[in-house]
């Protein structure tokens, strides 16, 4: 989500995407591509327009947050997310510091603008601690659970007051299973 020009909050979908496999490397990686491939096709798009290029790197240092469930790879995705940002942000500042220094004062004065701002932050713990990035997640597993909860204790008084409960509704691929006899697909698709 940005601000447009009119002061108006717009959001743009990433859409989604189907990884490999679930590590969170992958689905870093993923992430990666994704943001490459806007940037690429933004810049193919804008060429001859009076805009700068933008990249990748610039991209993901506007990224304040993600939201995901609350899974141990989705955990650590966030983690790789949010370490992978702090490098882009620290490349596109220091490319941006760069620019505007003599070349013969480089390195005296980057060490002399980053022992100034360690110390304005309160020392390295305050310094480490500047970068702002919030992982927020979703309900769906403590939904879900709520929902298996409730059905339970719905089976169970069904059962205790003699009432014959749903109905099994099943799609083509069941109902094909279930009528070829027995075997292991018709027992799955009876209790399912």
């Amino acid at each position: 989500m940005y601000t447009a020009h009119d002061g108006t909050g717009v959001t743009h979908f990433a859409g989604v995407q189907h990884e490999v496999n679930h590590t969170s490397e992958t689905q870093l990686q993923g992430w990666k591509d994704v943001i490459h491939e806007m940037c690429t096709m933004y810049n193919e798009c804008m060429i001859g327009a009076m805009t700068g290029v933008e990249n990748p790197r610039e991209l993901v240092t506007k990224v304040k947050g993600m939201l995901t469930d609350h899974v141990e790879d989705q955990k650590k995705l966030v983690h790789l997310f949010r370490e992978w940002k702090e490098v882009c942000e620290r490349e596109v500042r220091g490319k941006q510091a760069l620019a505007t220094l003599p070349p013969d004062n480089v390195i005296a004065l980057l060490w002399q603008t980053t022992e100034g701002a360690i110390v304005a932050a309160g020392g390295i713990e305050g310094w480490e601690s500047v970068d702002f990035f919030v992982w927020a997640g979703c309900c769906m597993h403590k939904d879900l659970n709520a929902v298996k909860g409730g059905n339970t204790h719905m089976q169970a008084w069904w059962r205790h007051n003699g009432v014959d409960g749903l109905v099994l509704l099943m799609n083509h691929d069941n109902a094909a299973a279930a009528s070829g006899g027995p075997s292991t697909a018709q027992a799955r698709a009876v209790t399912n």
